[in-house]
């Protein structure tokens, strides 16, 4: 438990720097009709980078549909990608291991306290969920 908190922390504070460095940078940001900030601009390298869209992007997901629970914000760049989700319920999240798990996300895999599973497939994507 404590390792996912870390992890989780570790994550948000990656996410809350990059909305600072779109803010700094001049990004294009709005405000959706709900309140919510989106910032959308492009990294150092040129790769879109979006913030706070409520959108799951399932290419950026290895073609995975989202896990059954309510979507509060993602951040993508690149190929890379990481959501938050609220009102998860236990049983799902044991559902959506063993969809990732069925879906080859079976190597270098790692299961802690049955709901944080990391595993990469056999072509080298990566995945990380994490229920809390």
């Amino acid at each position: 438990m404590k390792l996912m908190k870390v992890v989780f922390c570790t994550l948000l504070a990656f996410a809350l720097a990059f909305s600072l460095a779109g803010c700094s940078l001049g990004g294009n940001i709005k405000v959706d009709k709900d309140g919510n900030v989106i910032i959308k601009d492009k990294d150092k390298d040129g790769n879109e980078l979006v913030i706070g869209e409520k959108k799951w992007d399932k290419s950026k997901m290895h073609g995975l549909d989202a896990p059954k629970a309510k979507l509060e914000t993602s951040l993508t760049i690149g190929d890379g990608a990481m959501y938050g989700f609220s009102e998860m319920k236990k049983e799902d999240a044991r559902e959506y291991i063993e969809t990732l798990k069925s879906k080859g996300f079976t190597y270098n895999s790692v299961t802690i306290s049955d709901y944080s599973y990391t595993g990469t497939n056999e072509e080298g994507l990566s995945i990380v969920f994490t229920y809390d």
